[in-house]
């Protein structure tokens, strides 16, 4: 593909453009246009949903429909995914929606630290270094992601009863464990407390992961 026209100028197009240029070898032409522009009558128009880490060329891009020039374009920025038909192309598009809502979970993290006491700095160095091992463990596609929790659990341990505590609170209760507190907030809390309560009686749990 020589040239590449680009809708929209914003975070996605710029790390499209850099992941173009940055990726070796020789790179396509590409015009950018504001979103909302006009596309030629007749043109073919294929879906995607290129995601800001095509930048360093590891995004899985789903396309539709699947057309051999635009698959080619995105297994340059880390991978196509093609997909048959509009409903497929829609429940990606769902799935992508999460991300922002992974994030929020990290400041809820470190928000529940600070006001236990820890210093804001040092609660988002810990959170940031936990969830970027997690996002690592993501790349052994031999264990699934059922496995790779279990790994990270200790039976009885802190993160057992976490999520067995989100799981419980979400299904009595929906997305939230209360008034103001979701159930992340309450299980971590809950884990603080069995944990002060074990290392009051000696017990070693607080070594658990």
């Amino acid at each position: 593909m020589r040239r590449v026209g680009i809708i929209g100028v914003g975070e996605i197009g710029k790390a499209i453009v850099e992941g173009l240029r940055g990726g070796g070898g020789a790179s396509p032409e590409v015009f950018l246009s504001p979103r909302g522009a006009r596309v030629a009558t007749g043109a073919l128009i294929v879906r995607a949903i290129p995601l800001p880490a095509v930048r360093e060329r590891r995004s899985v891009t789903v396309t539709c429909p699947s057309h051999p020039a635009v698959d080619a374009l995105f297994e340059r920025l880390g991978g196509a995914l093609p997909v048959a038909d509009e409903d497929a192309f829609n429940v990606f598009s769902a799935l992508t929606g999460t991300l922002t809502a992974h994030y929020a979970y990290l400041p809820t993290l470190t928000s529940w630290a600070t006001g236990h006491g820890i210093a804001p700095d040092a609660a988002d160095r810990y959170v940031r270094g936990l969830f970027r091992n997690v996002g690592r463990s993501l790349n052994d596609e031999t264990r699934p992601p059922h496995q790779l929790a279990a790994d990270h659990e200790t039976p009885g341990g802190n993160n057992e009863a976490d999520s067995h505590h989100v799981v419980r609170s979400g299904q009595r209760r929906g997305p939230q464990a209360g008034p103001g507190r979701p159930p992340l907030r309450s299980g971590v809390t809950a884990s603080r407390l069995r944990l002060a309560s074990a290392t009051w009686n000696g017990d070693p749990l607080h070594a658990s992961r």
